[in-house]
């Protein structure tokens, strides 16, 4: 069963919207940001890669071996 990204995207942002209206929310609102945050950096360095870096060429071995 795959989840499409706008469903995943909806109920992320839903989550993020309950949160943020919450009280006691700052700790979650933080961890949320860090991740967020990571997750940004981690596109950002797989962007960076050349296409003939080892990691490309493996995943894209890997993408096509079934």
């Amino acid at each position: 069963m795959r989840i499409s990204r706008f469903k995943l995207g909806f109920v992320l942002g839903y989550a993020v919207a309950t949160v943020r209206h919450s009280k006691d929310a700052d700790p979650w609102i933080q961890r949320l940001k860090s991740v967020e945050d990571r997750w940004q950096a981690a596109r950002d360095w797989w962007a960076g890669l050349d296409e003939d870096h080892p990691i490309r060429r493996l995943a894209a071995q890997s993408r096509y071996a079934a």
